[in-house]
């Protein structure tokens, strides 16, 4: 997620001076559009927000192009940690209502780092995946954030090119975890035991080497299919 550092001041009197950042928003890369992020679609949104004279945004509306992906929560959800100096009048703080631009983009994440992962880490990492693969809904994940008036068109397309695979699913987390985890991690989760160690990133957990390789070609038929029915004239 990229924020402009552009404000449009929507206030200019004398003795007037706009808000101006403080702290720019970030954003957590778990917070993301899934859908979007997997079909590659991105595109502009346009938050609104009252910044009142603590400099903390509040009342924040977003508007994004296109549409419907869930780019909107996304970029209001960087915003709970933007602060703003606050605009005064005469020298006083004021209350004034700023606009700006965020530039949605999938995730990117870094290649997967270390050696190849042994025998042992893999056995342990298959079993863990195991009972996780159990408690797994697959139904509804890739569109929790798409409209609710396309939701099921969506559902429908996805369960027809990536129908799910329990195996390609225990396949995947089986190699990230052991990529990723300690062995010493691998054998506390594999007994029931909180992992113990410093856990990996995100960013490093889910750019582990192990994608289903059905994924990539799903994607490229999901965001034609979707582009074709819908709006994705801003989408890169």
């Amino acid at each position: 997620m990229l924020v402009s550092i552009l404000l449009l001041t929507l206030q200019t009197t004398p003795g007037y001076v706009p808000a101006t950042w403080l702290r720019l928003p970030e954003s957590d890369p778990s917070e993301r559009a899934v859908f979007a992020d997997f079909i590659g679609v991105s595109g502009p949104v346009e938050v609104s927000c009252k910044v009142p004279p603590s400099g903390v945004p509040e009342a924040c509306r977003a508007e994004a192009d296109p549409e419907g992906l869930g780019l909107e929560r996304v970029a209001l959800a960087a915003m709970r940690s933007a602060r703003f100096t606050p605009a005064t009048q005469d020298g006083h703080p004021v209350e004034s209502d700023v606009v700006f631009l965020f530039r949605n983009t999938p995730a990117k994440l870094p290649p997967p780092e270390g050696p190849a992962p042994t025998a042992e880490a893999l056995v342990l990492a298959t079993r863990i995946a195991n009972r996780m693969s159990d408690r797994i809904e697959q139904s509804g994940r890739l569109v929790a954030d798409v409209a609710a008036d396309r939701r099921d068109i969506v559902q429908d397309w996805i369960d027809e090119v990536l129908p799910f695979d329990r195996q390609a699913l225990v396949d995947r987390i089986a190699g990230r975890f052991a990529r990723v985890l300690t062995i010493d991690q691998l054998r506390n989760l594999d007994a029931g035991l909180p992992p113990g160690g410093e856990w990996p990133s995100w960013e490093r957990f889910n750019g582990a080497d192990y994608r289903d390789v059905r994924q990539a070609d799903a994607g490229a038929e999901l965001r034609r299919r979707y582009c074709s029915a819908y709006d994705c004239d801003a989408a890169d």
